[in-house]
């Protein structure tokens, strides 16, 4: 078992909160009192990054699951998963209390200090109708915000409850609460927020989706890349007659919540008077059939987003747009995996559509090397 600490752990705010809760959980039973692992099942409230799905939550998993090499960690894997539901989902991490000691190690964060005193003082003593395991995980819990004292951090945890009812989102609430920094609950305590005030229920932060729309939309294009969407806006992109053009930026338009009324904000250019029937197909208030295709780069990150996009949509590739990048791949013109430091990228075995299953990802697996849509040159 490795003994060094992962590198990539103090990048990951949901891993090292995982990991604190561990210790929070050994501090309120020891480990030479308990005779049974501690249990924690995958699911958005333990890791909420894996649930924006696609090859980044993907690849935030294998890192996950890697820490089976460091920690006595042990993970058993849901039996009746969608075909589509990544491995994760629902997971079960059983970890040996023996666990504790390293884990201390990592998160330089030992026993019971004079620091952590003042702390648990500064909770105990804040005038907060807080339920009282909360407060307890709250007392357990330091966090340390350099040139503030505890009692100054305490407060904002208290100034919260007077924030109810606002509409406010976790990172308006953080600024609004401590100190001015938006990314202070994300980082150390949103799950703390939930525990202390279950009733204040943070604003969702709707994703902004972009979208040309034409003066009849007949088909849907979701496009991977910004140059090659702008592109295809000004109409500059042969077959796109008659399609709605969205940026699918990365990953966010696989994530579930898009399709929910509240959970997308479509931003709209061209014949922007479509937009109640748009919007009445994208959030299924209607049932009018659309093709719905993606192009993005012709990787395995792509068809990561494609995979995504089928689920929720029933996107398929659009082979006008990937016919011109799979030649290039045929004919040698591609860069390898690792010219782009894409050897991470994880092969998501299928997507669901037929060309991409039967054509696309066969391609990429036996030469191990991709094509950027903004080769694209029909324009030039």
């Amino acid at each position: 078992m490795r003994e060094t600490k992962p590198r990539w752990l103090n990048d990951d705010p949901e891993v090292l909160a995982w990991l604190h809760a561990v210790l929070d959980r050994l501090e309120r039973q020891p480990a030479e009192e308990r005779k049974e692992p501690l249990r924690f099942t995958v699911d958005e409230k333990l890791f909420p990054g894996l649930f924006h799905f696609g090859p980044e939550a993907d690849g935030r998993w294998q890192l996950i699951a890697g820490l089976t090499e460091s920690l006595p960690l042990k993970i058993t894997f849901r039996r009746n998963r969608d075909d589509f539901e990544p491995e994760y989902v629902g997971a079960r991490l059983a970890l040996e209390p023996s666990c504790e000691i390293k884990i201390r190690e990592w998160l330089l964060r030992p026993h019971v200090t004079p620091e952590a005193q003042a702390w648990r003082e500064a909770v105990d003593a804040a005038p907060a109708a807080w339920p009282a395991t909360a407060r307890a995980r709250l007392r357990e819990r330091r966090l340390h915000v350099e040139g503030r004292s505890p009692e100054e951090v305490v407060a904002g945890f208290v100034q919260l409850g007077s924030l109810a009812g606002r509409g406010l989102t976790l990172r308006q609430l953080s600024a609004s609460a401590f100190f001015g920094d938006s990314k202070f609950l994300e980082r150390h305590g949103a799950s703390l927020v939930e525990a202390l005030y279950p009733k204040l229920q943070p604003a969702q932060r709707p994703l902004v989706v972009d979208v040309f729309l034409p003066a009849r939309v007949e088909a849907v294009l979701f496009i991977e890349n910004q140059d090659t969407y702008l592109r295809a806006a000004s109409r500059e992109l042969p077959g796109t007659r008659g399609c709605a053009l969205v940026y699918a930026a990365g990953f966010k338009a696989g994530a579930a919540r898009i399709r929910e009324p509240g959970g997308a904000a479509l931003h709209y250019a061209g014949a922007v008077d479509c937009k109640p029937n748009f919007e009445d197909w994208w959030f299924g208030r209607c049932d009018r059939p659309l093709p719905v295709h993606f192009w993005g780069d012709l990787d395995f990150e792509g068809m990561g987003i494609l995979r995504q996009l089928h689920r929720l949509f029933g996107a398929r590739a659009w082979q006008p747009g990937y016919e011109p990048l799979l030649r290039m791949l045929r004919e040698g013109r591609g860069h390898l995996l690792e010219a782009a430091d894409k050897q991470q990228q994880k092969d998501p075995e299928q997507t669901g559509c037929p060309y991409a299953d039967q054509t696309l990802l066969p391609a990429l697996r036996r030469l191990q090397s991709c094509v950027d849509q903004e080769t694209f040159r029909w324009w030039m």
